[in-house]
């Protein structure tokens, strides 16, 4: 169109001028925090985020997250492309950001696989490349999709609590209203019930997420505290020769709640008198962060 010159030489000046722009606006409001991309890269860092009130992609207003912007097709992918290229940017070397091509072309492949008509796709891929990783999640998906999706979402509106999924029979159940009721609520890191997400109205693809106002969460979003993966199994001292050997014991589902909740909650009271110290915002955030850890370490044991 350049080379052609004339009128379609002038609109495609345009489409770039005002694409360019529009683009800048979201990526500059991306930088000021009033939209959100896909998050830390590392998942225990978007666990400890989501408990603080955090969302992916959504739209912040004041204290508040809105979710669900990228199923504004076509104009939500490209929101989500700019919020991506501002966190995509934030992990990278300099040298790295001085690829911009190939940061750019990472945000496109993040926000198009993040699409309702690639997620399909996206699973079964994942699924041939490591299916030790995402075999049972993807089947999972597939047993939950023989409810139709009318009724998964009613069930999900009338049940207050986020639930655990565990197998291909609890993604049917967690579909069908009074069923999902009888499955685990969804622990967060500091041993809370994690509560389903209000909607902007019935049947509404936007949720709404208000910011926490307790500072041992907010705190350790601020910090970028890593949230430490779920326990699954205990050491205890075994019976065997030396005395001193260990004997490795996996917890049930149901224990492994226990544990999370007992942990967690005992972890954000030995914070809480921490962070609300009178030197704790002039402690440097290094060793805020390895107080945090610290406190986990000692709940845990």
């Amino acid at each position: 169109d350049f080379a052609a010159g004339g009128a379609r030489r002038d609109m495609a000046l345009a489409e770039i001028t005002v694409g360019g722009s529009l683009m800048l606006g979201m990526y500059l409001a991306a930088q000021s925090g009033a939209l959100t991309g896909g998050g830390s890269a590392d998942p225990g860092q978007r666990v400890t985020d989501r408990a603080a009130g955090w969302k992916p992609y959504a739209v912040k207003i004041g204290d508040t997250y809105y979710d669900g912007y990228q199923r504004m097709a076509p104009y939500g992918q490209l929101i989500g492309m700019a919020a991506d290229m501002h966190e995509i940017k934030q992990y990278m070397t300099q040298d790295e950001h001085d690829r911009l091509t190939q940061m750019i072309g990472l945000a496109i492949a993040k926000n198009v696989t993040n699409q309702t008509f690639m997620t399909g796709m996206t699973n079964a891929i994942n699924v041939l490349q490591d299916p030790a990783r995402y075999g049972e999640s993807y089947i999972e998906s597939l047993a939950g999709s023989l409810i139709p999706s009318l009724i998964g979402q009613y069930a999900r509106e009338h049940d207050p609590l986020v639930r655990e999924i565990e197998g291909s029979i609890e993604a049917i159940k967690g579909r069908i209203p009074g069923w999902r009721e009888g499955l685990r609520p969804k622990i967060d890191v500091f041993g809370e019930q994690i509560k389903s997400p209000e909607k902007l109205w019935y049947g509404s693809p936007f949720s709404v997420s208000i910011t926490s106002t307790d500072k041992v969460r907010t705190e350790a979003m601020r910090v970028g505290f890593v949230a430490p993966m779920a326990v699954k199994k205990l050491h205890i001292p075994g019976t065997g020769v030396p005395e001193r050997s260990l004997t490795e014991i996996e917890l049930t589902p149901e224990q492994r709640d226990i544990f999370a909740t007992e942990a967690g909650q005992l972890a954000h009271l030995v914070l809480e008198s921490v962070v609300n110290e009178p030197g704790w915002d002039e402690t440097p955030q290094l060793y805020q962060r390895q107080i945090y850890a610290r406190a986990f370490e000692i709940s845990r044991q």
